[in-house]
């Protein structure tokens, strides 16, 4: 996941959460993208991702490995599984939302 690197780009950003969290569409949003990612099994693949991470390095020490360690070998193949459907709709009802918002 790219993360913005222009002052506009962090001022966008701070302006959509704001709008998001004060509409409470973001909590909205977080809900049925979550519910949609466990019904897809996404959150359960994920989880064995990071077990079997943790696995790795020396028959599972989980003291050997810090959490950014972990993400950092898992997030971008779980941001690939993530179903394009699910991806699509979620996009889709996303920029509706910002498409009324800006009107």
């Amino acid at each position: 996941m790219t993360s913005p690197t222009t002052q506009s780009d962090v001022e966008l950003r701070e302006q959509i959460q704001n709008v998001l969290i004060k509409s409470h569409m973001y909590e909205q949003f977080n809900t049925e993208l979550r519910s949609k990612l466990l019904q897809d099994g996404w959150i359960d693949r994920v989880k064995k991702m990071a077990i079997d991470e943790i696995m790795k390095q020396d028959g599972g020490s989980a003291t050997d490995k810090s959490f950014s360690d972990i993400l950092s070998a898992i997030e971008g193949p779980a941001l690939n599984d993530v179903p394009e459907d699910i991806k699509t709709e979620m996009l889709s009802k996303f920029k509706s939302f910002l498409n009324d918002v800006v009107e």
